[in-house]
Formats: structure tokens, C-alpha cells, sequence
């Protein structure tokens, strides 16, 4: 029993048998499978504040006879306090190489019936309803540091081998961290500790992504979201103001510098503050031969461009990460 679960996850079960359309689940009175479930996160201090329902039936992968239907449910202390929260998102939710173990939260996983089983529609209609509150209401973290109770998180590749940050736990090969720290350590020495890191590869030699792409993206955060630290670390460090960028971040389209310029495989366009504009687009079946050809695009106001280069940038221009 048990075989395919998560590792390290205590187990509240019964004895499990099979109805006469050999689907596993548990006798009646017992329900279905916990995964550290609810029984174990009746705490008043933590509330619910995200679930899903998984229907395997309608999954994009071929799926396992035996596979059953599972919610999953957010309980969290420290929602108030919470920058990701505020952002719509939680460092609980995604894959487990991308997710984190949250100080202030726990993830309950409840498993219902197999395709098989008669029960298996119900089951998910009455998780989606007992949970329709917070039903996807929250996404996965996005890395980009903000305040969690009294913690920062710092999410941010490779930050977490840098030992000598008292981090709640440090990575390393096929291992994360936590890469928490308590807001009263998070000062001018422990941030420039952060920037002048230089992590180390497993076979050898540094991993020179950090301080190329991770340390500037980390400076624009750190401008963004601590304005007052960032502020006394370019005094003692003056060098480093010019070493931020936004290179690499997702803007929202309709808010980037006008007359900047957006290279595309498949054509260039400029920014008018209301238009993309392009005379060189690439038509891969035009209906007629053509000497000239214009294309006028208006983004939604979700929509996002990745910044190649810091003079797209302006004043106004708002990002998404």
C-alpha cells in the first residue's frame, strides 16, 4: 500500500478494499485518503487559503487504470503578513523542485476514487464545492523577493548554497533550502554577502549565471521592494547601482518606453504607446505577391514583452516579475 506516494508524508488510512468495479477506496464511514490532512491542521491560527481539485480523467497524459482523483488544500498562519499573498501566490504551489516549505503554511492532500469507481464524479464535485471559496486562487511564486511573516524570502537560483546566510536551510546538489531569512538579519552586510557570492559548480568552477543574471535582477528587486536598504547599500557601494537591470523580466506591453523597439524571429516593432508597428514582418503563406507590408498590433493590457535591453525601460513601465 502506498507504493507512488511522496516520500516523508505521514499516512492516516484505512483498510482498503475494492468495489465490483475494482476501484480502490476506503469502507464506508472512513473516507477517502489523507495525505497529512486535515486531521492533523485543525489549528485556529491557520486558515484556508488555496485548493484544487485534480480530475485525472482530464489530463493532457495518458493516465494510470488506478490513478485516482486528489484535492489539495492551503492552510496558512501568516496570510495577513504575507507579500505573496498579497501578490495572489504561494510558495507552497507548484512541482516539488519548485515549491518551498513555508514556516507559516501546510498543504493538505486529500486522494477520492478511480476512474473506475461509481463514486468518482461525486467526489470531485463535492471537494470543488466544500472548497469553492478558494478554489485557484492562488498561483505558484513567482522569484522575486518579498516579506512572509518575519521572514524575506529570497527565491532566487543558487542563493541558497551560499552558507554563510543563516538561511532556514541551504541547497545544494538535488537538494533545496529554504531560502528564508528573519527581516532583522537582512541588513547591508548579509545583502552584500548575497551579491558577492560566488557558487560553485559540482564538477568544478564557479557558476558564473549568478553574478551575470541572478545578482542584477536580485538589485532591481531589492530597489523595488526595499528601497530604504537598497539606498544604504549603493552608499557603501556605488559601483553596484550601475550593475542592476531589467533585463530578462517580463513587462506589460502597454507600459514600456515609447519608441522602443521589440526584435522578434519574426519581425521588429516599435512601440507608438498605443501600437506595435512593423514593415518587415514575415508572412509565411501571403495570399498574394507583395512590394510592402505593415502590421499594427495593440496588446491587451496583460499582455507582457521579456526586455532585451534596459532602455525599453521608463519611468512608468510596470513589470509583472
Amino acid at each position: 500500500m502506498g507504493q507512488g506516494w511522496p516520500k516523508e508524508v505521514d499516512c492516516v488510512l484505512g483498510s482498503v478494499i475494492n468495489d465490483d468495479e475494482g476501484a480502490g477506496h476506503l469502507p464506508a464511514g472512513t473516507g477517502p485518503q489523507f495525505l497529512k490532512g486535515e486531521n492533523e491542521m485543525g489549528s485556529e491560527e491557520q486558515q484556508k487559503i488555496h485548493a484544487s481539485v485534480r480530475n485525472p480523467a482530464r489530463s493532457l497524459f495518458k493516465q494510470f487504470r488506478n490513478e485516482k482523483a486528489e484535492s489539495e488544500v492551503v492552510y496558512c498562519s501568516a496570510s495577513e503578513r504575507c507579500g505573496l499573498y498579497a501578490r495572489g501566490e504561494c510558495c507552497l504551489l507548484g512541482s516539488y523542485l519548485l515549491s518551498y516549505n513555508c514556516p507559516y503554511g501546510r498543504i493538505s492532500r486529500q486522494f477520492g476514487y478511480t476512474k473506475r469507481a461509481r463514486r468518482y464524479g461525486a467526489w470531485i464535485k463535492e471537494q470543488q464545492d466544500k472548497h469553492k471559496d478558494v478554489l485557484d486562487k492562488l498561483r505558484r511564486h513567482q522569484n522575486k523577493m518579498t516579506t512572509i511573516g518575519d521572514y524575506v524570502f529570497l527565491p532566487y537560483a543558487h542563493l541558497d548554497m551560499n552558507e554563510s546566510l543563516p538561511l532556514l536551510a541551504h541547497g545544494g546538489f538535488m537538494r533545496s533550502g529554504q531560502p528564508f531569512l528573519l527581516e532583522t538579519n537582512f541588513t547591508v552586510d548579509t545583502i552584500l554577502r548575497i551579491i558577492d557570492f560566488r557558487p560553485q559548480a559540482m564538477m568544478g568552477g564557479e557558476i558564473t549565471k549568478y553574478q551575470k543574471d541572478i545578482v542584477p535582477t536580485f538589485l532591481i528587486h531589492l530597489s523595488e521592494e526595499f528601497p530604504k536598504l537598497y539606498g544604504e547599500v549603493i552608499q557603501k557601494r556605488p559601483d553596484l547601482d550601475s550593475k542592476r537591470s531589467n533585463v530578462g523580466r517580463k513587462a506589460f506591453a502597454n507600459t514600456i518606453k515609447v519608441g522602443a523597439v521589440i526584435k522578434h524571429k519574426y519581425g521588429t516593432y516599435t512601440w507608438d504607446g498605443t501600437f506595435f508597428l512593423s514593415s518587415d514582418i514575415y508572412v509565411s503563406f501571403p495570399f498574394v505577391e507583395y512590394a510592402e507590408i505593415e502590421a499594427k498590433l495593440k496588446p491587451k493590457d496583460t499582455a507582457c514583452v521579456t526586455i532585451t535591453s534596459d532602455d525599453q525601460v521608463c519611468e512608468t513601465t510596470k513589470f509583472k516579475d
